[in-house]
């Protein structure tokens, strides 16, 4: 099973779009924080997969979780979730701080957060973490990470380079 990462697209609809169309063939995807306005919730609903979102530091929490309980494919967690997928535990939090307690305590396959805006790939243990970077593309050029449950290992990608 593939999942794909993304996160920090800050209303950047072409980049979430862009990235979408690249995770094309991906079984479920997870938006790690900061979508910034609620109608993102609905591009993500238009990937008409499992799609799993957490919140990040600046997403409004009420407008976002209203437009979420609309969405078909949309879960919209909080702040952090815990999923099973593919077999594997996996957590998501937008906070960098946070997600290395959650991969260091060796409780999870997969750990994902966002927040800096940059990729990051780094095993704890037995763990993965991994920050997908940024689809806004105003730190780094914008990426995307796809998971694969069968490996237990991500790949990085960037836009500029699909």
């Amino acid at each position: 099973m593939k999942v794909g990462l993304v996160s920090d697209s800050h209303d950047n609809e072409e980049s979430l779009e862009e990235a979408l169309d690249c995770l094309h063939d991906v079984d479920e995807v997870i938006h790690a924080g900061d979508l910034c306005a609620p109608f993102m919730i609905d591009l993500l609903d238009e990937a008409e997969k499992p799609v799993h979102a957490v919140f990040g530091n600046i997403d409004d929490r009420h407008l976002t979780t209203k437009v979420a309980e609309d969405a078909d494919y949309v879960t919209l967690h909080g702040n952090e979730a815990s999923l099973s997928i593919g077999g594997r535990d996996v957590y998501v939090t937008h906070f960098p701080d946070v997600a290395e307690l959650a991969a260091k305590s060796g409780d999870y396959d997969l750990v994902v957060h966002g927040h800096t805006h940059e990729q990051r790939r780094k095993m704890f243990g037995e763990t993965l973490l991994v920050n997908p970077g940024e689809l806004l593309g105003r730190q780094e050029r914008r990426g995307y990470a796809v998971y694969d449950t069968e490996r237990g290992d991500a790949d990085l990608y960037r836009l500029d380079e699909a």
